[in-house]
């Protein structure tokens, strides 16, 4: 899977706001709040295209700031194991209560993983999950996979297809902004 054939483009923060009002009620409320950090975030970390980051957030959190689950939290679902990096502080308690009440620092600590996931394996890895998957990852799918986790969680065997899941709603979002740019431009 090389993934070039997703359409990333750096696009303004009204497109962003553009790809959150089609979203269906209450996501559309949730992740309103969070455009201009996504649009910020995902230029100041040279991410490839703001809904990538947009999509990452809708399946981790629904744009929920106060998500949780096991060891991740906040709108970017960050793993406590980041605590002391990425600007985290290294204490367990304030490094989680930084990540549920600082909507824009866990933004940008998301960003800034996703970044990371994607020098450390942009040339690709294989990636085996619960499943047996055998399926080699490259580039922005590399980097959502490693964001995710290399391994299987047999609790959530269901996170073997994070990538497409997070890819197929970046496809959808970005076809919707650029049918309704076309239809306002016509």
């Amino acid at each position: 899977r090389s993934g070039k054939s997703y359409n990333f483009k750096r696009r303004t923060e009204a497109e962003v706001i553009l790809a959150i009002s089609g979203l269906s009620s209450p996501l559309n409320e949730n992740c309103n709040n969070y455009a201009g950090l996504i649009f910020d975030d995902s230029k100041k970390y040279n991410l490839p295209d703001p809904l990538l980051l947009l999509s990452l957030m809708i399946q981790e959190s629904s744009c929920k700031k106060d998500a949780y689950s096991d060891t991740s939290y906040g709108l970017m679902q960050i793993n406590l194991l980041h605590c002391g990096k990425y600007g985290l502080d290294s204490s367990e308690s304030t490094c989680k209560n930084t990540l549920i009440n600082n909507p824009q620092k866990n933004i940008e600590v998301g960003a800034k993983i996703l970044k990371a996931s994607f020098n450390s394996s942009k040339n690709g890895r294989l990636f085996q999950g619960c499943l047996n998957r055998n399926v080699k990852y490259y580039n922005w799918e590399a980097a959502l996979r490693e964001y995710n986790g290399w391994g299987c969680n047999s609790a959530l065997p269901n996170q073997d297809s994070f990538v497409e899941e997070v890819m197929k709603r970046f496809k959808e979002l970005s076809s919707n902004v650029d049918t309704s740019l076309t239809s306002t431009a016509s």
